[in-house]
């Protein structure tokens, strides 16, 4: 039975992406790889491998699309250069964690819970990876970094090896709503 290695997800737009990749290029990076710029997303949960009888299941809960606390929009502001000692990962982090970030991070955690074969190892650090196998000392950014990323839904998606690297792909996507308030009636 096939298998696929999927993973919750926010997207960076193209726009935001180019100038992520202009802004860390001025990074004096000695060792390690750059991250391809399609490659750019912010990680909600990993769920690892799935069997394709799994992942239909999961894109077919009622919980993608109607979940049953409000998800709404929010927007976050980029600027933490930062690293992971033991993967050796450099990446930026949002300066704040707004609560509707860390609302959809648990919802996903819920469904990753529920659906995924990955274990959940770390406490929850959002961030985008910009470079892989990056020996220490980190380079100082040359430039504050101000990058603003709006959030209007998020992705389930794949990660495909090949001899070429990883490519990821959009599998679905689900939007951040606003709840609806009650009005008045006359």
């Amino acid at each position: 039975m096939a298998q696929t290695r999927v993973f919750f997800a926010l997207p960076v737009p193209q726009t935001a992406a180019l100038a992520l990749d202009r802004w860390r290029r001025q990074l004096p990076l000695v060792s390690g790889r750059w991250v391809p710029v399609a490659n750019f997303h912010l990680t909600l949960a990993f769920l690892g491998e799935l069997a394709d009888d799994l992942l239909d299941a999961l894109l077919d809960d009622e919980q993608l699309a109607n979940p049953r606390t409000p998800l709404p929009p929010f927007t976050l502001e980029f600027g933490e250069l930062g690293y992971f000692t033991k993967p050796k990962v450099l990446f930026v982090a949002p300066r704040e964690q707004p609560d509707a970030l860390l609302a959809l991070a648990r919802h996903c955690q819920q469904l990753q819970g529920r659906y995924g074969s990955a274990k959940k190892e770390h406490r929850y650090q959002p961030h985008i990876t910009l470079a892989r196998d990056v020996e220490p000392p980190v380079p100082p950014a040359a430039a504050p970094l101000a990058l603003t990323l709006g959030c209007q839904h998020y992705c389930l998606m794949a990660s495909h090896n090949s001899k070429d690297g990883v490519r990821y792909q959009t599998l679905a996507r689900w939007p951040l709503r606003r709840p609806l308030r009650p009005q008045p009636r006359d």
